[in-house]
């Protein structure tokens, strides 16, 4: 009987994946083009130059209108001090519009303190306008 459930168990899993809802959009702007793969079952996304094979950003909410992703950048300093930076990726599901916003906390700064605040990373999102995307080959 155990078997019997394990089974079902492993089949439950490998297919519900099969049937998850994933979105690809071709987003076109004046000097940009970005691709975006959106997997809503598993709440990522991908937003990049070329087509995403990594989806490292947390859709955060879904409505009718929108899509809200956000991507954290965190570091730890030897005193205490604590970086936390936020990117946020807003995809308009009437228009196709994609605007972004950042939101930056700091936790126990040291006023006297000079942070090395090399390395952290700044996103740029370009304005475009996304359209579903169905790739074909060419060949």
């Amino acid at each position: 009987m155990k078997k019997i459930l394990g089974i079902m168990f492993l089949i439950l899993i490998i297919t519900s994946n099969a049937f998850s809802e994933i979105i690809t959009l071709k987003c076109d702007g004046k000097y940009a083009t970005r691709y975006a793969v959106i997997d809503l079952d598993n709440k990522k996304l991908g937003f990049e130059k070329s087509m995403p094979r990594d989806l490292n950003w947390e859709i955060v909410n879904v409505s009718n209108y929108e899509i809200v992703a956000e991507k954290l950048f965190m570091r730890k300093y030897t005193d205490g001090h604590i970086y936390k930076s936020t990117n946020i990726l807003i995809i308009n599901r009437i228009n196709g519009q994609v605007t972004d916003d950042r939101r930056v906390e700091q936790i126990n700064k040291n006023p006297d303190a000079n942070y090395d605040s090399s390395g952290i990373p700044v996103t740029v999102i370009p304005k475009v306008v996304c359209e579903p995307f169905s790739g074909e080959a060419k060949f």
